[in-house]
């Protein structure tokens, strides 16, 4: 989950969708086949799981992955690094929304829901993050942001590694 960015390469934004359809893909990949295909061609790595729901999914999980599959090309490596850098240019939180950051916080802050509201509003703008954030995500007992007492724990959990603390302070500078 976590190399595939749990599924969110799928919808990518345009820039980066751009930057992947330049790449040569004579085998036809989806996005989520790319994200098998350079995960499952890595050193060391045995296998790759893959979610799915539904049977179109596996039958492109399968299309990916068949025989023995053979590593991206150094045009689509490239491709992927300008994928990257189209979502680093967006400003955009990594948070996969793993949830492993909620568990233990003891204001039952929403982070990844939160942090999804910040993406949205960079990615897309508009009212909707707005409205989730004051009326869903912060809401029956959910602390805002502004209220964490940077205990820590969800850091400590964060299998990316992010910085929530700060980036909590970003969330409430935003929609506060």
């Amino acid at each position: 989950m976590e190399p595939c960015k749990g599924g969110q390469l799928v919808n990518l934004p345009e820039a980066a969708q751009r930057a992947l359809d330049a790449a040569p893909n004579p085998e036809g990949l989806s996005n989520a086949g790319y994200a098998l295909r350079f995960c499952a061609t890595q050193p060391n790595v045995a296998m790759v799981l893959s979610g799915m729901s539904t049977m179109e999914q596996v039958e492109d999980n399968l299309r990916a992955m068949a025989g023995d599959p053979a590593p991206l090309t150094a045009e689509q490596l490239q491709a992927l690094r300008n994928v990257h850098e189209a979502f680093a240019s967006l400003g955009m939180i990594a948070c996969t929304a793993c949830h492993y950051c909620t568990d233990g916080c003891p204001k039952r802050i929403m982070i990844p829901e939160l942090f999804s509201d910040l993406n949205t509003k960079r990615v897309f703008g508009g009212w909707n993050p707005g409205w989730y954030f004051s009326n869903v995500h912060t809401a029956d007992g959910h602390a805002k942001p502004s209220e964490c007492i940077r205990c820590g724990k969800c850091e400590r959990e964060c299998p990316q590694g992010l910085p929530i603390r700060e980036l909590l302070t970003e969330v409430a500078a935003e929609f506060e």
